[in-house]
């Protein structure tokens, strides 16, 4: 009868490590979605990347072209870059409007998937400690 408390109570422990590991997760996870989307609408755009890609999405959402992106309405050869990422801008346009919070949701989202998949893919291979690390001072970078 020793042995059958002793075994419970073994279970018990393992089981409140699950507990805690599955609320600690989740708390990181929600810190980690309060981090990329808070006030998302706000503030001014970068004059850098952030508006250049910004303008490169709008124009080529008006003018339906979906391979070259467009500065000023022509070709813009100073961004050589994949129009994955314009695409993207592009549907949060269309399903949020021209707004701050659509140039922006696809970044944050992708953000708050890369903590995600970086967290479950620590836990994989080093376990829960790591991936508790990882899911807490990903989303400060």
């Amino acid at each position: 009868m020793f042995k059958m408390k002793q075994n419970s109570f073994l279970q018990n422990t393992r089981r409140n490590k699950q507990i805690f590991f599955i609320v600690a997760i989740l708390f990181f996870l929600c810190v980690a979605a309060f981090c990329a989307f808070y006030q998302l609408g706000n503030g001014a755009v970068n004059s850098w990347d952030e508006a250049r890609h910004g303008v490169n999405a709008y124009e080529m959402w008006n003018t339906g072209s979906k391979v070259v992106n467009l500065y000023g309405y022509v070709p813009d050869y100073w961004n050589l870059k994949p129009p994955l990422s314009f695409w993207a801008i592009e549907a949060d346009f269309a399903a949020f409007g021209t707004s701050l919070f659509a140039l922006r949701f696809s970044s944050a989202l992708a953000m708050f998937f890369t903590v995600l998949i970086s967290s479950i893919f620590v836990w994989k291979r080093h376990g829960r400690f790591a991936c508790l690390v990882t899911a807490a001072f990903l989303p400060g970078q």
